[in-house]
């Protein structure tokens, strides 16, 4: 197994799995709480065709198969993340026992805070040169 990268210097000392932790949450923590909630798109941007499971299932003559339900929210109602920031653990407000997300790709190693997650739900990164995406 390769030797994992040394924490960044702004880390307090402990364990360093715990050290690369407290650093994710942190980043993330600050990156998404400065990416903003705005997305420039318009709604259902996403393509053409039905928007709801029931819309396609209706469009087949095959409404009464449904259940009856009520959709919250439509499509595209919670926008992703697209540009995420990170600050590094020690300015990033978060307790150590907050949970997060952790990716860790090519050496590089990011945080993304449920907290933030919760609200957003998604965000669109990339971490040591690999596009991922992270999803609550």
């Amino acid at each position: 197994m390769p030797k994992p990268p040394p924490p960044p210097p702004a880390l307090t000392p402990g364990p360093p799995h715990l050290r690369t932790a407290a650093a994710l949450w942190a980043a993330l923590a600050l990156a998404l709480a400065l990416a903003g909630c705005g997305d420039d798109r318009a709604p259902g941007a996403g393509g053409a065709g039905p928007d709801t499971l029931m819309e396609r299932v209706a469009g087949e003559g095959r409404a009464s198969e449904l259940p009856s339900f009520r959709q919250l929210l439509g499509r595209d109602d919670i926008p992703p993340v697209y540009e995420p920031s990170f600050v590094p653990a020690s300015r990033s407000g978060l307790g150590r026992d907050e949970l997060v997300i952790g990716v860790a790709v090519g050496g590089e190693a990011r945080a993304y805070p449920v907290r933030y997650l919760r609200w957003r739900e998604m965000v669109n990164d990339e971490v040591g040169g690999v596009p991922i995406l992270v999803s609550w």
